[in-house]
């Protein structure tokens, strides 16, 4: 005789309740199923201290990517903002330049930095396929960390004139300012890098209204930009002169760092 634990209606047996359909099972074994199932571990977030689940060994945490995700996010949105930056400011680089204060420094300061590493990344793409290949640190980094001392020390120069001439601005806003002047000689450099890619001719007009171009009219605009009260310290003109002297003396003593370094990697300077 079986009886259904579900309506209680007594059976000859079978698997199934006569009454209700409800499955029978053998005497005895509810209780030993109802015994197990109350002592088995709760797989809920109760069950864990906090409430919180714990991971089981199939179970996979945080990826590589997903750790990775906000500071690639970040960088995202740095780069698109930036982008913004230099082509707005490519449009009208005087304009602009002169309209940007302190908030600006850190994109003067990279735009410094595209500019120290455009000029001997452009000789490394030359070698590029070629049999002999230079280490990209001693072809690149090296030279580029040079470049930009050299440019850093000529935005002090034009910061000392600025301040000759009795003007209260800071060393961020010169710097910002230099860096937005800058902005044109870097879209030379790029030109001149695509070229270089392509070994044309053409990138050594480019390389030299970039590089030249920079040295000689981006110091004389970020003085005379702070010029709004002449007559008040040093003049402009002397300030841009002195500004000239001092990186042309800067030019001078760097000079073996500036070319020698890049020049004695490429293939064909042993000839």
């Amino acid at each position: 005789m079986m009886q259904c634990s579900n309506c209680g209606h007594t059976g000859e047996g079978g698997n199934f309740c006569e009454k209700c359909g409800t499955r029978l099972m053998p005497s005895g074994s509810a209780g030993v199923e109802t015994a197990a199932a109350s002592a088995m571990p709760a797989s809920g977030p109760a069950a864990h201290p906090g409430g919180q689940a714990q991971a089981g060994p199939g179970s996979t945490g945080p990826t590589v990517t997903d750790q990775l995700n906000p500071y690639l996010q970040k960088a995202k949105s740095g780069s698109k903002m930036y982008l913004n930056y230099f082509l707005n400011t490519l449009k009208s680089p005087y304009t602009a330049g002169r309209q940007m204060g302190g908030e600006q420094f850190v994109n003067g300061i990279i735009t410094i930095v595209l500019y120290a590493v455009l000029i001997p990344l452009m000789f490394y793409a030359l070698t590029l396929g070629e049999r002999f290949q230079p280490s990209f640190g001693s072809m690149v980094i090296k030279p580029a960390i040079t470049y930009a001392i050299l440019m850093m020390l000529v935005t002090v120069y034009c910061f000392a004139a600025v301040r000759l001439a009795k003007s209260q601005a800071g060393f961020k806003e010169v710097a910002a300012r230099f860096g937005a002047f800058l902005v044109p000689f870097v879209a030379l450099l790029v030109v001149a890098f695509v070229f270089a890619a392509l070994k044309s001719s053409l990138l050594g007009i480019f390389l030299l209204l970039g590089f030249v171009g920079a040295i000689f009219t981006v110091p004389a605009f970020v003085v005379n930009s702070f010029n709004n009260n002449p007559g008040t310290g040093l003049d402009a003109i002397y300030g841009t002169v002195l500004t000239y002297v001092a990186t042309f003396i800067t030019l001078i003593l760097m000079a073996s760092f500036l070319v020698d370094q890049i020049v004695r990697q490429l293939p064909f300077s042993s000839y």
